[in-house]
């Protein structure tokens, strides 16, 4: 972004359990406030704003955003976030993707219950969409920016919020760009050659991100159906829909094996199976989701206080 004239600004943030909710949020909250005002420190007066945050920083940016609604000033020109955290119920926990991503690797359920008890205060509403902010009330949503970017990941017990998000959004005919990406909660921290998706999914991040800031992208208003294409150079455009799945490609195999496998030759008789009119791929991610738990009822599981 620097080497394209943009400025990017991070707020460094007190972080939990140092303090409770609202003060991390306020202070966020605070930066931006003297962004927007042409009498800055810096005298900075962007022409475009874009606030942009991953995990708990998706969360701060759409907090953010409500302030800035409720309080008549500039709102941002559009809002990124990626695997946001935007219910913080308790009872959120017995969801679809909570429950089949409960012992994930990066973000297992106890860890963030974890986190829940660092950040909230005692008997606070987690119903408060400044804390949870899939719980905005419609006439706030309506005045988001046009431009709103979410990008899930779909191995994460997250990815229900970014749902049920543009589900609310939905009823309301807001427009926004939705994808998700076939890897864990913060892959944008693996962009590593070794893992070439959370590369190819960077990269996508990064022209989003730039577009933003240079054009203004609009949506098609209707609710699309949810696809699932190989990602190249020419296919990157965000426009096309709303809300698209993105794998990532395989690596080919070696040389000299001429017949398909086993396993090869089952994914392409499922993605026949899952073919649509339109020829593009068709993915219930739900229904997947439940397909595995189904699977996972053969299984039992000894749990005690002693596992804890």
């Amino acid at each position: 972004l620097v080497s394209h004239s943009y400025s990017s600004l991070q707020v460094d943030y007190t972080l939990s359990p140092g303090v409770k909710f609202p003060e991390s949020l306020e202070e966020c909250y605070s930066v931006y406030k003297w962004l927007v005002n042409e009498n800055n420190d810096w005298n900075l007066n962007p022409a475009k704003i874009v606030l942009a945050g991953d995990s708990a920083g998706g969360n701060f940016a759409l907090s953010v955003c409500y302030r800035a609604i409720l309080d008549g000033i500039r709102i941002p020109d559009g809002i990124l976030v990626l695997y946001p955290a935007l219910n913080l119920l308790k009872s959120c926990h017995c969801s679809t993707s909570r429950v089949m991503f409960f012992h994930d690797t990066f973000v297992p359920i106890p860890f963030l219950f974890l986190c829940l008890w660092c950040y909230l205060p005692p008997n606070v509403d987690s119903t408060n969409y400044f804390l949870s902010p899939l719980y905005a009330p419609d006439e706030v949503l309506k005045q988001l920016p046009k431009e709103i970017h979410i990008l899930s990941a779909a191995y994460d017990p997250l990815l229900d919020d970014s749902i049920n998000f543009t589900r609310r959004l939905d009823r309301i005919g807001k427009s926004y760009n939705h994808q998700i990406f076939y890897l864990p909660h913060g892959f944008l921290n693996f962009a590593v050659p070794m893992i070439p998706g959370a590369v190819e999914a960077k990269t996508i991040t990064i022209e989003i991100l730039k577009k933003m800031l240079t054009t203004t992208v609009s949506f098609s208003g209707k609710n699309p159906t949810s696809s699932s294409t190989d990602v190249s150079a020419s296919d990157r455009d965000v426009t096309p829909s709303r809300i698209r799945c993105v794998k990532t490609k395989r690596t080919p195999r070696k040389s000299g094996s001429s017949e398909e496998g086993p396993e090869e030759k089952k994914e392409e008789r499922e993605k026949s199976a899952n073919k649509g009119g339109d020829g593009a791929e068709r993915i219930d991610l739900h229904s997947n989701l439940f397909q595995g738990l189904r699977r996972a009822r053969s299984f039992s599981t000894d749990i005690s206080r002693e596992n804890f």
